[in-house]
């Protein structure tokens, strides 16, 4: 292996969080989108997918190996849903963008529209049945996969062995058999690593067109040159040297080393590595080249190694790495606003964490065996939070169930117990003050800890 660089405990790269108060302020770049994602999924998500589109191993169950910061990783794969593909590895940047673009602190639900989330994985605004169902199976793949890895805690900088998966949990609306919406549980882990700031920071604008291998590669050099551009300016700043121009012109002249078949090993799962120099810049050339139209390197070289079938890559970093470096590492950090997350946190979270708590009641089970709701109930349980708030909902929706039961009414889904609002609104009326009989009822603290309460466990 000829990586030329010195780990550091967890890969951290020195990055200076200021603080307002309580407020903590993300990364931005200037007239830019920031791209936040968690540091141990970083390193994790070159093992994790398979980025071979046309020859992937569908009978792979668990898989066993180490990740790009060396540490031993299992994976367990769902014999219904396979490994996480190039599907799912969009789904994951829409979610890592989304969490990015609602801020800090992280929540623990990230909700999207149909179109948004099919906009946000690369899949345009398509609403076919066939795209719906690709886009539920990809997120499927990441609930399913379990996880078995070493995750690092910033602020003890130990690492403790954990068992996880991406997703939590997930929930969706649908309207003849297309989904129209869902509410997606990032593990609480991953939540909690975000918010004690154990993240890497990217120019979205820069990944944004580029193809999944791409990206990877990107996310993958961009992260490793940040790691030594951070020990260049440690080495400035104890020779107290660290004059703007100085570490402009030092960071511009770093070069990054990496042994190709470290690359496909824990960068490109999947795919298989060219045996020939000539064959791995015919098939990989392409995505260097588009590296370089970015701006993200400025020169690459493929060179053999000193045994047989041994390849090192050399990279130099562009103008646009190091202007992004300065951006979001070196510079002061703006506030992020919250809108955004509220919106969806009403329009979508919570209604449907009404529509699962409501099939938990109805059939008296502790969890709910299906997570597939109809787009009408979801409506129709924005209509009664709005009005009611959750706390307000929920009473409703116990009311109305009790009711339906007394009547002999044989009720299956949320919206079909419309009727009995006016009888519901009539008793709280007269007995106002009573618990449940709120207008103004909050939705619980953590909508996500509500919605895996309801939820199948994550191996079925």
């Amino acid at each position: 292996m000829s990586e030329h660089i010195e780990p550091a405990a967890d890969g951290a790269v020195p990055i200076t969080v200021k603080s307002s108060g309580s407020r903590t302020k993300l990364p931005t770049i200037t007239n830019a989108e920031t791209f936040v994602q968690e540091l141990n999924v970083l390193q994790l998500e070159g093992l994790l997918f398979d980025f071979s589109r046309k020859h992937s191993d569908k009978s792979v169950s668990v898989t066993e190996a180490t990740d790009a910061a060396g540490r031993s990783v299992k994976l367990v794969f769902d014999p219904r849903y396979h490994r996480p593909g190039v599907l799912a590895y969009r789904v994951l940047q829409a979610i890592f963008r989304k969490l990015t673009r609602e801020g800090y602190p992280f929540e623990d639900t990230v909700s999207f529209s149909r179109d948004e989330i099919m906009e946000l994985a690369g899949r345009g605004t398509r609403s076919g049945g066939a795209q719906g169902q690709e886009l539920y199976h990809a997120i499927q793949q990441l609930r399913r996969t379990d996880i078995t890895a070493e995750f690092t805690n910033k602020g003890t900088q130990v690492r403790d062995k954990v068992v996880f998966s991406l997703l939590n949990a997930a929930l969706f609306s649908e309207h003849k058999g297309r989904v129209q919406a869902c509410s997606l549980v990032p593990d609480p882990i991953i939540i909690q690593s975000l918010n004690d700031r154990h993240w890497a920071a990217f120019n979205w604008d820069r990944m944004k067109h580029l193809d999944p291998v791409a990206m990877v590669l990107y996310k993958q050099l961009f992260w490793q040159m940040c790691r030594l551009a951070g020990r260049t300016v440690r080495e400035l700043e104890t020779a107290h040297a660290d004059h703007p121009q100085v570490v402009k012109r030092s960071v511009q002249e770093i070069r990054y080393n990496k042994d190709v078949g470290d690359i496909f090993e824990h960068w490109l799962a999947g795919l298989k590595m060219p045996a020939h120099k000539s064959k791995i810049i015919e098939k990989y050339g392409e995505r260097f080249d588009a590296l370089k139209a970015v701006g993200l390197i400025r020169s690459y070289q493929v060179e053999k190694g000193s045994t047989v079938g041994n390849f090192t890559l050399t990279v130099r970093p562009g103008s646009a790495f190091v202007s992004d470096y300065l951006d979001l590492y070196l510079s002061r950090y703006q506030p992020q606003l919250k809108y955004e997350a509220a919106r969806d946190r009403v329009a979508i979270a919570e209604p449907l964490a009404l529509v699962a708590q409501f099939h938990k009641t109805l059939t008296g089970q502790a969890t709910i065996d299906t997570d597939m709701f109809s787009e009408k109930d979801r409506a129709f349980a924005v209509q009664l939070i709005a009005k009611y708030g959750f706390d307000g909902a929920s009473a409703f929706m116990s009311f109305a169930i009790a009711a339906a039961k007394t009547d002999r009414y044989p009720v299956r889904q949320l919206i079909g117990v419309k009727q009995y609002v006016n009888p519901w609104l009539a008793g709280r009326d007269a007995s106002r003050g009573q618990a449940g009989g709120t207008a103004t009822g909050e939705a619980p603290a953590s909508i996500g800890a509500l919605i895996r309460k309801f939820h199948l466990p994550a191996q079925a």
